[in-house]
């Protein structure tokens, strides 16, 4: 009898252990309750500064328009484009060179990225609903049932104490 016990309570245990894990309960209670579950969009915004920057080459065309000619460098001929906060400028030099210089100047740039994450409710409100006559019933029953439950205990204790008394 004993080897059968033992063979019980390690059948037992085994099922206690093989017994589901928080994540499974939790994902057939999602699964039975879906509006358990939300997206969200988290936002990250994130500020990059990039600082001032400025490169430059000289060169030197055979030919080029007559607007830069390198016999006026004395005058400071040149074209410069400005397209955001970037800048280049070319100009001509003495000795039949040309300069081309380029310049960024420091910006803050913002970036977002939404990102979506399933939120979890925590939370839930509980919703009165009315109980029918049948589960008043049965309630009542319960009730009932426990109370006459336990006079029936109370007596066969009463019983055992007075055989021994």
């Amino acid at each position: 009898m004993n080897r059968h016990a033992a063979y019980l309570f390690a059948l037992a245990l085994a099922a206690l252990f093989a017994a589901c894990t928080p994540q499974r309960r939790l994902a057939r209670l999602v699964a039975l309750h879906p509006e358990l579950k939300r997206d969200t969009a988290i936002i990250l915004r994130d500020t990059i500064a990039t600082p001032y920057a400025s490169r430059d080459t000289v060169f030197a065309l055979p030919t080029c328009a007559d607007t830069l000619q390198p016999s006026k460098a004395e005058l400071k001929t040149g074209i410069t484009v400005v397209a955001g906060n970037a800048r280049a400028t070319l100009a001509a030099e003495a000795g039949g060179r040309y300069r081309l210089t380029a310049e960024s100047l420091p910006d803050t740039v913002l970036v977002e990225v939404e990102r979506h994450v399933p939120l979890l409710v925590t939370k839930t409100e509980k919703v009165q609903q009315p109980i029918t006559k049948w589960q008043a019933f049965k309630m009542q029953m319960g009730g009932l049932f426990i109370g006459i439950l336990a006079v029936i205990t109370l007596l066969t204790v009463l019983k055992i104490v007075r055989k021994f008394v």
